[in-house]
C-alpha cells in the first residue's frame, strides 16, 4: 500500500493554497509510523499466532487508506499516512513467523521468495496504475479504492490460513503427515506444540531468549543486510517518479513503462530464478550449504544492484537507458528473499517472530531516514551523491553478511549448531 503514496505525490493539491506538501517528510510518514509497531507485531504473532494478527494489520490499513483518501490537508495527510505504515508495522514479523511453522528449511528461501513477489506484483501494478487512477479519478477515490481492496484481501486472508497445519481445514493427511516429519517444532492445536528443542533446552542451551540472540553477530548481519535493502528499495520506490519527473520530465502517469519494467523484473527473478537457482546451488552436483546458499544470494545481490545504480548514474543519457538500469538494480535485489530474508528463519527456532520485529524496526529506521537524506541531498549536491551513498550502504552490508552471517539456529545447543553448519 505505501506503493500507491510516491505516483501521487505531483497530484495532491489541497484548497488551501498553504496546506503544501513536503515530499521528503511525507515519503517518511508511513516508515515512522511502521517502525512503532515491529516489536509488538513480533511478539503477538509469537503469543496468540501471526494469522489473526495479519488479519487485524489488514483490516487496519484499509481504514487508514480510506482515511489519507478524505484528509483535508497535508498535515492530516501526513499523519493518517503515519497511521497506515503503525497498521502494517506488524505484517513482516507476522509472516515470517507463519511461515518459520509451516517450512522446512530447505524449503524457506522459495517461500520467502514468493512472499516477496507478492510485493513486487503489488508495486508493478500500484506504481503505474496508481498515477493513472489520480490522473483519472483522482487522488482522494484512489485511496478509497485501494481501501476497499484491502478490506476484501483481509476477509479472503481470514478465512483460507491457519496459524499451524492441524488447524487448516483445507490440508491433506498426506501432506500433515510430512510436515509433521520435517518440521522440528510442530504446533497442534491449543497452542501446544511437539517440541523436541525442550529436550535441547534443558541440556544445556543457554540464552534462548531474544536478548540472547541480539548479542549474535550473526544476528546483526541479517539487521545490516536488511536496513542497506530497505534503505536502496525504498529509495527506487519512492523517488523513482521524482527521478524521472526532475531528470527526464516524465510525469508519474506517463512513466507506466517506466516504472514496471524494474518491478517486472524483480518479480521474474523470485518467481523463475530463485528457487531453482537455490536448489542447483544445494545439490551435490554443486555442495553449496545452507550458510553459503544464504550468503550467495545476499552478496550478489547487493553487488549487482549496487552495479546497476553506479551504471545508471555513468552512463544513462536517456529515460530508456535508466529504466534499463533501474531494472538491472531491481532484478539483482530480487535475490534477496532467498538471503538474509530466509536467514531469519534459520537463527532462531523459539523467537522468529520478535526477532523479525526487531530486524524490521531497524531497517524501517532506513525507509524513515532514507527519504529525509535523499530530499537533503538531492537539493544540495545532486542525484549522483545520493546514488553514491546508496551503493555504499549496499556494498557495506554485503561484507557484512558475506563475514558473519550463519544458518545455524542460535538458541540451539552448541553442539546442535555445530551439526547444523
Amino acid at each position: 500500500m505505501r506503493m500507491v503514496i510516491a505516483p501521487l505525490l505531483s497530484l495532491i493539491v489541497f484548497s488551501d493554497p498553504s496546506s503544501t506538501v513536503d515530499k521528503g517528510m511525507l515519503l517518511s510518514a508511513f516508515p515512522l509510523g511502521y517502525l512503532s509497531t515491529q516489536l509488538l507485531g513480533g511478539w503477538a504473532a509469537d503469543l496468540i499466532g501471526p494469522r489473526i494478527v495479519i488479519t487485524a494489520a489488514i483490516s487496519l490499513s484499509a481504514l487508514a487508506m480510506a482515511l489519507c483518501g478524505l484528509a483535508t490537508s497535508s498535515t492530516q495527510l501526513y499523519w493518517f499516512t503515519v497511521a497506515l505504515g503503525v497498521a502494517q508495522g506488524p505484517l513482516f514479523p507476522t509472516s515470517m513467523a507463519y511461515l518459520s511453522k509451516w517450512l522446512p528449511p530447505k524449503e524457506r528461501s522459495f517461500a520467502a521468495s514468493m512472499l516477496d513477489t507478492g510485493i513486487s506484483v503489488g508495486s508493478l501494478i500500484a506504481l503505474p496504475l496508481s498515477g493513472a487512477l489520480g490522473a483519472w479519478i483522482g487522488w482522494q477515490a484512489t485511496f478509497m479504492i485501494y481501501g476497499a481492496m484491502a478490506l476484501i484481501f483481509a476477509l479472503i486472508w481470514h478465512i483460507f490460513s491457519s496459524d499451524e497445519p492441524d488447524g487448516c481445514w483445507y490440508i491433506t493427511p498426506k501432506e500433515l503427515a510430512m510436515l509433521k516429519g520435517e518440521l522440528s517444532v510442530m504446533p497442534v492445536k491449543g497452542g501446544a506444540s511437539l517440541d523436541h528443542d525442550k529436550t535441547s533446552r534443558s541440556n544445556g542451551a543457554k540464552g534462548s531468549g531474544i536478548t540472547s540472540l541480539l548479542r549474535k553477530p550473526a544476528i546483526w548481519a541479517i539487521f545490516a543486510s536488511h536496513f542497506a535493502f530497505n534503505f536502496s528499495v525504498y529509495f527506487q520506490n519512492s523517488w523513482t517518479p521524482i527521478y524521472y519527473n526532475d531528470v527526464h520530465g516524465i510525469s508519474p502517469s506517463e512513466a507506466g513503462l517506466h516504472f514496471a519494467m524494474p518491478h517486472f523484473a524483480n518479480t521474474f527473478v523470485k518467481a523463475v530464478v530463485s528457487g531453482p537457482l537455490n536448489a542447483y546451488l544445494l545439490s551435490p552436483k554443486v555442495g553449496f550449504t545452507l550458510k553459503g546458499c544464504r550468503r550467495f544470494f545476499t552478496v550478489v545481490g547487493f553487488l549487482g544492484s549496487s552495479i546497476g545504480l553506479l551504471s545508471l548514474v555513468c552512463f544513462s543519457k536517456s529515460a530508456m537507458a535508466t529504466t534499463l538500469w533501474f531494472t538491472v538494480a531491481m532484478g539483482f535485489a530480487a535475490f534477496h528473499p532467498s538471503g538474509f530474508k530466509a536467514n531469519y528463519m534459520d537463527v532462531t527456532k523459539h523467537s522468529s517472530g520478535a526477532l523479525s520485529g526487531v530486524g524490521n524496526t531497524v531497517a524501517t529506521a532506513a525507509s524513515y531516514l532514507g527519504p529525509i537524506v535523499v530530499d537533503r541531498l538531492q537539493n544540495s549536491k545532486g542525484w549522483p551523491s545520493v546514488f553514491a551513498v546508496v551503493v555504499s550502504i549496499d556494498l557495506a552490508a554485503a561484507a557484512l553478511f558475506g563475514l558473519a552471517s550463519t544458518a545455524s539456529p542460535l538458541d540451539e545447543p552448541k553442539e546442535e549448531v555445530r551439526k547444523a553448519e
